[in-house]
């Protein structure tokens, strides 16, 4: 089994990579488009989708285990997904609760939060598409690259990558899957 503390320091590192993308991405946004957009809302709507997208994933083989509780909720840096959860209104739950509730019920939180991350999204979708058409690099596969190592280093957290983790929908790729097909319409 990997040395789970140096998988998560990698994945750490993907994730401080792929943030800082996004956070540029957002000062760049109010700098030429919008003085009023705070481009902090970029930021902490990136890590509720890597939360969100990395809780798919977690419990898309029935098991959910204490070290990838650990790796999602210590992952990101401003967005938390519980406490997003809690403030529309929802039952009240902490990333305890959530440890210790029942696969399925973890599964219908993220169908009832599902549909506030998509409309939460559209707006990321756009600007990250929109800057990053306007970049020579493509930052869009730098953050794809940065995603997936972060699922891979999830997948490995509980000792064993299965094929129901790997081949789980995973909100963020589909996101970054629009993002690339606005690209080619630009």
């Amino acid at each position: 089994m990997a040395d789970l503390q140096k998988v998560y320091d990698s994945c750490k590192k993907f994730y401080n990579d792929a943030y800082g993308v996004v956070s540029a991405m957002g000062l760049v946004y109010k700098k030429y488009h919008d003085p009023d957009y705070d481009p902090e809302i970029l930021g902490l709507k990136f890590d509720l989708f890597v939360q969100f997208s990395l809780l798919q994933i977690a419990v898309a083989d029935n098991d959910f285990d204490k070290n990838e509780l650990l790796f999602i909720r210590d992952l990101t840096e401003k967005g938390d997904l519980v406490q997003y959860y809690n403030s529309l209104g929802g039952a009240y739950i902490t990333w305890n609760q959530l440890y210790n509730a029942d696969v399925y019920m973890i599964k219908d939180l993220l169908r009832f939060t599902e549909e506030e991350m998509n409309r939460m999204s559209t707006d990321f979708v756009t600007i990250v598409a929109g800057i990053d058409s306007l970049t020579e690099h493509n930052f869009l596969s730098d953050l794809q690259n940065d995603i997936t190592c972060m699922i891979l280093g999830l997948c490995s957290m509980d000792g064993k990558i299965t094929k129901s983790e790997t081949a789980q929908r995973c909100f963020i790729l589909v996101l970054l899957n629009e993002i690339e097909n606005i690209k080619r319409k630009i």
